[in-house]
């Protein structure tokens, strides 16, 4: 079967979010099939961590930390400038935008989760987001279903990101695309078109972009996947055009000056380098977030799943 685990990178204040959230995925999915969770952090885990986050499961549970230096400022950012631009989006009510460690948290799941030796040996996980429920039976194993037809990441919700969060990233994507079309796939393959906006009325601009982008000139609209739930491959998130352009986006500075979440990075990354038959939305997970939610709307399906949704 998939060599595949569920993964939460998590601070030790979320344990009781953490277990409600493990105890829906264990009653709806993982009783009847076992896969091993791993629960990261920045820091060593205390013992009454550890003994209430094993005791939400049969599983097999490992608990890992991040290293400082892929966690933490790099050497290229300059924290007093950090400090002020989260002062500022306080002041404007950004959500997290007061938080310096979701800046961590999120560059690193964006950029070096993958990579951690927890998971070397892992094909598929499973982001899972504390307090986030389950309210449906999983339909059949997403992980078997991931690796039977190739698919490389699966979700369940999308939304909008916020345009205060990012005034400079898709300037920074224009200039990855100028640079690297080489490594990108031919647009009409991908979901690239559904998070472009080509409403653009200055004849001028739209010259700019083509000269820029070619075939990939437009927009952001600021559609995401939000990946606070979302199953993906370890060979995307390893490979060549995935990391250099993760590395490329993180050298600006831009997770920690602005407030780049991991879900547009891996959005925008999953436009440009695979296939659209790659990506797979699983239509009656049951989901419910603060962000948003994904419940059955057929009778039959919210029947023969017990879901709970409304």
């Amino acid at each position: 079967r998939a060599k595949a685990a569920f993964v939460a990178v998590v601070q030790e204040s979320s344990m009781y979010n953490l277990r409600a959230t493990m105890r829906d995925i264990e009653l709806r999915f993982n009783n009847a099939h076992g896969y091993p969770w791993i629960i990261m952090s920045e820091r060593p885990f205390t013992s009454v961590f550890r003994k209430w986050i094993k005791a939400s499961t049969k599983s097999q549970v490992y608990f890992g930390q991040a290293l400082s230096d892929e966690w933490n400022e790099p050497t290229w950012v300059n924290t007093k400038i950090v400090e002020k631009v989260a002062i500022k989006m306080s002041n404007d009510k950004v959500l997290h935008g007061e938080s310096v460690s979701w800046r961590k948290m999120t560059r690193y799941n964006a950029g070096f989760l993958a990579h951690h030796p927890l998971l070397k040996d892992i094909e598929f996980y499973w982001k899972v987001q504390p307090g986030s429920r389950y309210q449906c039976n999983i339909d059949g194993d997403p992980f078997e279903m991931m690796k039977r037809d190739d698919k490389k990441l699966s979700f369940a919700v999308t939304g909008y990101e916020s345009e205060n969060t990012m005034l400079n990233f898709w300037r920074v994507v224009r200039e990855y695309i100028e640079y690297n079309k080489q490594s990108i796939l031919p647009s009409n393959q991908t979901i690239y078109p559904w998070i472009l906006d080509r409403n653009i009325k200055d004849e001028a601009y739209i010259s700019t972009l083509q000269s820029q982008m070619g075939e990939y000139w437009g927009e952001f609209n600021e559609c995401v996947v939000w990946n606070n739930f979302i199953i993906v491959s370890l060979d995307f998130l390893r490979s060549k055009p995935y990391t250099e352009f993760f590395h490329y986006m993180d050298k600006t500075g831009g997770f920690f000056y602005e407030r780049w979440g991991d879900a547009p990075v891996q959005t925008v990354a999953a436009a440009l380098f695979l296939k659209r038959d790659q990506v797979h939305y699983i239509k009656n997970m049951g989901y419910d977030s603060s962000i948003g939610s994904n419940c059955p709307v057929e009778k039959e399906a919210y029947s023969r799943l017990q879901c709970t949704c409304n």
